[in-house]
C-alpha cells in the first residue's frame, strides 16, 4: 500500500471522527 494512500485514509478517518481546531 502506497504511503500516500495510508496518510489519506488516516486523514479521512480522523476527519470523520472530529475536526481538530488547528486543522488547515
Amino acid at each position: 500500500v502506497p504511503h500516500d494512500q495510508v496518510m489519506a485514509e488516516m486523514r479521512a478517518f480522523l476527519e470523520s471522527k472530529q475536526t481538530p481546531p488547528d486543522a488547515g
